[in-house]
């Protein structure tokens, strides 16, 4: 399935939701660079961005889409998901989703599920997603959560693991920070490793990245993070 399908897909589901008046609840902007601390020829620079439409009191559809460009292969991957979210209530988000990411014309799709839970000033996520390919390259999980310390500042971490196929494993781990210099605008740094899991050897390099996000509507935000399988090469 292409980026090109994926859209469809995302204009078949917004059509009646515009036809119906709906709100745009939130979404962000965010431009990024992470870089791998022993060789920061392995980068990767990201555009992207998510808008979130509600229409009733229980129902929502979010966009994402995004650009990334990895510097060490000079390659730049396209990335479109689109999910269908019912709240549970106030604080309780279920997802499904399915998206695309494209290089040099070939594409890898994968459809998936999300929940998502807030508690005062926390809250945790949760995904897996499922990949075309026949050999479970591109399946992946994963789970994050987060804190507002103070006004200004959240903290978070997250874990995601990625089949590569052909018995290849690749896990990410991340600590990060945001910074809230503005009503609608942050900064952000985060800090991690990749391990990378093949014939029975282990292997790990850590990355550091920082980036920019700039937020809107009402909820400052969409209700998941944004999906993507080429989102956890190197980071951010």
């Amino acid at each position: 399935m292409s980026i090109r399908t994926i859209t469809v897909v995302a204009c078949a589901f917004c059509l009646p939701t515009l036809a119906a008046a709906f709100d745009v609840t939130g979404g962000d902007v965010s431009i990024g660079h992470s870089v791998f601390v022993d060789d920061t020829d392995v980068a990767r620079s990201s555009l992207e961005g998510s808008v979130e439409l509600g229409f009733g009191r229980s129902f929502g559809l979010q966009v994402d889409a995004g650009i990334n460009h990895f510097n060490f292969v000079g390659e730049n991957t396209t990335t479109v998901t689109v999910h269908g979210i019912y709240r549970l209530g106030d604080s309780t988000s279920a997802g499904l989703f399915i998206g695309a990411d494209e290089v040099e014309n070939e594409s890898l799709s994968f459809i998936g599920a999300e929940v998502g839970h807030e508690f005062g000033r926390a809250g945790i996520e949760g995904y897996f997603a499922v990949s075309d390919e026949a050999d479970s390259l591109g399946d992946a999980i994963g789970v994050s959560g987060k804190f507002q310390a103070t006004d200004t500042i959240e903290v978070g971490a997250s874990l995601d693991r990625l089949d590569l196929g052909g018995g290849d494993d690749l896990t990410r781990f991340g600590l990060r920070g945001d910074l809230a210099v503005g009503e609608q605008t942050g900064l952000f740094a985060e800090v991690g490793s990749l391990n990378l899991d093949s014939g029975g050897a282990s292997d790990s390099e850590a990355f550091v990245g920082v980036g920019a996000t700039f937020s809107f509507g009402a909820n400052q935000g969409a209700t998941f993070d944004r999906r993507g399988l080429s989102r956890l090469l190197p980071g951010l």
